[in-house]
Parts: C-alpha cells; structure tokens; sequence
C-alpha cells in the first residue's frame, strides 16, 4: 500500500502533514498534563522521543501495512502558529 497526503488548507488553516520536524516546535504543548485526562498516552520524555513517534508516522501507513496513520498539524495563515495537532 502506498499512501501519501500532502497539505490543505481553508480560509483560516493550513493543516500539514506531521513530520519529525514538527516535534521542536510543539513539544511545549505537550507537557501539559491536563491533555493527558482521556487519552492512554504519557507525557513525552523528551524533544527527541516525540520526534521518533512522529517519524514512525510519516510514512502514513501502519507496520501491519493494513491501517492508515493520518497526522495533522493545524496551523493559523495568518501567524503561522500552530493550534492544534490531530
């Protein structure tokens, strides 16, 4: 299988596909521990630890071949700063 999604975007948002380099830039956001309420995922250790999960992702297809890794990083056009991950 062979997936691969590029950018879109609306009005207001430019969304990205997230990449490993995205990391350096959101790491931040993702020490709060109030995200952590209602989803299984633990803060992450470090900077570089985000950045592999992102990379495994990027190819957008799962190990087993069978299932879809679809990522998102949402971005305002008018400022560049991300808003949110998905």
């Amino acid at each position: 299988m062979t997936l691969k999604i590029g950018s879109f975007e609306s009005e207001r948002l430019l969304m990205e596909v997230r990449r490993e380099h995205h990391a350096n830039e959101l790491y931040e956001h993702f020490l709060d521990k109030d995200l952590y309420h209602y989803i299984r995922w633990d803060v992450p250790e470090s900077r570089e630890w985000l950045a592999e999960g992102f990379k495994e992702s990027e190819s957008q297809i799962a190990p087993n071949g069978k299932d879809l890794w679809l990522g998102w990083v949402a971005r305002e056009k008018e400022t560049g700063r991300p808003v949110g991950v998905f």
